[in-house]
């Protein structure tokens, strides 16, 4: 599994919210993210940045989701596992979301 650096600057951007919602210290928070993402090879923006522009066009609803299409694309990856269904149907990027 990989993700964009982006995805950990999120998390800890989002650390006192995250926080509230579970009932548990930011500290807790941080402590979980850390051992979250043992397990992903982390992408740092350089490897992906090229792809950004075409992603951008690709994902016109969010561009926030672009990073991770950009680095789908970089990595020539099969697909990306969301449950966002502005993947769906958009050409260039393989979806695998629930089947509802």
């Amino acid at each position: 599994m990989v993700a964009p650096d982006y995805l950990i600057d999120e998390l800890y951007k989002h650390r006192k919210y995250i926080a509230e919602k579970a009932g548990i210290s930011e500290g807790e928070v941080g402590l979980l993210i850390d051992l979250s993402v043992r397990g992903i090879r982390i992408i740092p923006s350089a490897e992906y940045k090229k792809e950004r522009d075409m992603a951008v066009r690709l994902i016109e609803n969010d561009v926030g989701d672009a990073t991770y299409v950009a680095c789908c694309m970089a990595l020539k990856c099969d697909g990306i596992w969301t449950n966002d269904p502005d993947y769906d149907g958009k050409k260039g990027i393989a979806y695998s979301g629930p089947n509802i």
